[in-house]
């Protein structure tokens, strides 16, 4: 085991940074000032100085052999919720016509932010974007009285070579007059409000059907955390974000592969014949620390490795989340 997942720390804050410019998420931003926020607001989230319903979970991905970090992402409390709607299109296809209601949702969901892999561990066999979608939502079965019982996740819609949105170029423009760039900034500073100037309905013109909502309407950096979205038990719900076109995908906690098979066991240090599984633990102080690793079930006993405990700060006798391997 070289990886393990845990709740970020202040020490985190140049690594997390790094990580950031490295990917366009509007939870994860490459702003210093932004990073120390996040951090901290992360580090009161996971001690329970927060209450659930505005607790934001960043968790980072170590790499034990070097120290260094290999990705991050989050689990937010409330995703969507009444101080913090979700304004989307919701897309009905009628033949080979296509229309767009908006809408706003209100009612409080949980979510799944952004993920980023550190470059150096793209496309290798380690897989790490998969353990880290997986692991990080053990949290929610660790904790489940901090979430709703359905979540919602939102993976990018298709962009242009400079970095562009076609969705906002053929629909958001064409009503505000802004630049994608203009309206991502809005966005990423909590303002919304030209959200207005979008037609209730609106039927999609032959000149713009290169943007015609479908499952394959995803960025090609996107495509793979869409397969991880749908691996984990997500659907697509036809809503899409109206600045970037993002697709928007809901599961409830019983469709979730790591939430619906996950249980409790006992820890005892030693080595036996055993799977890799996923598992997690979280301290008295609130402290996380979960990863993918082999360990033997022996009813509600976990026998683990004495290295996999001590880097998960699993002691003899204490409790331990684990679920099959997605």
């Amino acid at each position: 085991m070289r990886f393990i997942v845990r709740g970020a720390r202040h020490e985190d804050h140049a690594e997390l940074c790094r990580l950031a410019a490295q990917a366009p998420l509007l939870s994860l931003q490459p702003s210093p000032e932004r990073m120390n926020i996040r951090i901290e607001t992360s580090l009161h989230s996971f001690a329970g100085i927060i209450p659930p319903e505005k607790a934001e979970y960043q968790f980072v991905c170590v790499d034990l052999a070097t120290k260094k970090l290999a990705g991050a992402s989050c689990l937010f409390g409330s995703y969507i919720s009444k101080s913090q709607p979700q304004h989307y299109i919701k897309v009905i296809n009628e033949g080979k016509i296509q229309k767009y209601i908006r809408n706003v949702e209100d009612k409080r969901f949980s979510g799944l932010g952004g993920l980023v892999v550190d470059s150096l561990f793209r496309k290798t066999h380690y897989k790490l974007a998969a353990q880290l979608a997986h692991v990080r939502l053990l949290y929610a079965g660790i904790k489940p009285e901090n979430f709703t019982e359905t979540f919602v996740v939102e993976v990018l819609g298709k962009m242009t070579a400079k970095g562009g949105s076609h969705f906002w170029d053929c629909f958001g423009k064409k009503f505000t007059g802004m630049d994608f760039s203009e309206a991502y900034e809005r966005i990423a500073n909590n303002d919304r409000s030209f959200m207005g100037m979008f037609p209730t309905e609106y039927e999609l013109s032959e000149g713009c059907s290169r943007i015609r909502i479908s499952e394959n309407s995803v960025a090609m950096s996107s495509r793979g955390s869409q397969h991880l979205a749908k691996r984990l038990g997500f659907t697509f719900q036809n809503r899409v974000d109206p600045v970037d076109g993002a697709l928007c995908y809901s599961a409830t906690r019983n469709q979730l592969s790591p939430l619906k098979n996950g249980t409790w066991h006992t820890v005892k240090k030693g080595s036996i014949k055993g799977d890799i599984h996923l598992m997690a633990t979280v301290q008295e102080n609130g402290e996380f620390f979960g990863a993918i690793a082999h360990c033997g079930l022996q009813n509600e006993t976990a026998v683990i490795r004495e290295n996999i405990c001590a880097a998960l700060e699993l002691s003899e006798g204490s409790r331990v989340f684990i679920a099959p391997q997605c």
